[in-house]
């Protein structure tokens, strides 16, 4: 790259010492030859005139780049909706480089991915072209078509590389092909340790939210939050726990097979609400747990 000049300093006296203060903005791309790739030499001079003609050669390398690009994602059908075998899912994927992170090299590729794989992808060549500013910025449209006996819930997600081989957090929408319930569950559990330990009594509250969907001969699967409120010898202990949920739907009833607290949960006459309530208890090594709560499921 040519010498270039890109500013001036102007000296401050500070007691007998002559400093040389300035800041400098560089269009890196105006200048002849230019490159705003990472890894480009740009070389410049200081040159100070006073009291005697002084030149001083710099060179500076841009710094490689090691920021993932940033996606946005929407579709149509949006995200958390139900759709049906042969429906086709329009997708755009939208991937940034982040150039107030530092010099960036440019979107190499965007990936759609969904339950079998690659669903689609898109490439922007083998090599970045300098001062290209298109190279930070890709939107790819694509599709998906629900397949015929597809799962309950069809997960696309979506992901970009840089050509400094940078990976993008994924993003992911959820479109559910059978029929959606959600629900809560509450459960107070009381701890009484032996005495030998001399262990506080304790006292858990926790509160489940669930997702769930009901897929081909009531096949369920979903997920379950948690959130849990435990107090013992000292101040309230708070954490939230996501765990997978399944089981089967009968004409009848819920019955889970993953659920420590309650196997079954009965329809009511409408088939579209399922509740319960139950207690239980059990003794560990001289440990007593009690517990006692509810469930409550809706369609829809």
């Amino acid at each position: 790259m040519d010498w270039a000049l890109i500013g001036h300093l102007r000296p401050q006296e500070s007691g007998r010492s002559t400093l040389l203060r300035g800041s400098f903005y560089v269009q890196y791309c105006s200048l002849p030859g230019g490159s705003d790739l990472p890894g480009a030499d740009f070389r410049y001079k200081l040159v100070v005139n006073k009291p005697a003609h002084y030149e001083f050669p710099f060179q500076y390398t841009l710094p490689d780049d090691k920021t993932p690009p940033v996606l946005s994602v929407g579709s149509t059908p949006p995200h958390g909706s139900k759709v049906h075998p042969g429906e086709v899912i329009k997708v755009h994927i939208t991937a940034t480089e982040p150039t107030d992170r530092g010099p960036q090299e440019g979107i190499q590729d965007i990936q759609l991915l969904g339950p079998a794989g690659l669903v689609d992808s898109a490439q922007y060549g083998n090599h970045p072209k300098a001062c290209d500013v298109s190279r930070l910025t890709k939107t790819f449209t694509t599709t998906y078509t629900v397949p015929n006996n597809p799962p309950p819930v069809i997960r696309l997600t979506a992901v970009a590389h840089d050509f400094a081989n940078n990976e993008s957090a994924t993003l992911s929408a959820d479109f559910y092909t059978g029929d959606v319930w959600t629900g809560t569950a509450h459960i107070v559990t009381h701890i009484t340790y032996p005495p030998a330990l001399h262990e506080c009594q304790a006292t858990e509250v926790d509160d489940y939210t669930f997702n769930l969907v009901v897929g081909a001969k009531g096949a369920v699967h979903g997920t379950d939050t948690k959130l849990a409120k435990v107090t013992s010898c000292g101040p309230t202990t708070t954490f939230s726990l996501r765990f997978p949920v399944s089981g089967q739907l009968t004409d009848t009833e819920f019955h889970f097979t993953d659920l420590y607290f309650v196997t079954v949960v009965p329809l009511s006459s409408s088939k579209t609400t399922a509740a319960a309530q139950f207690h239980g208890s059990s003794t560990t090594d001289g440990t007593t747990s009690t517990w006692t709560g509810t469930i409550k499921l809706t369609e829809g």
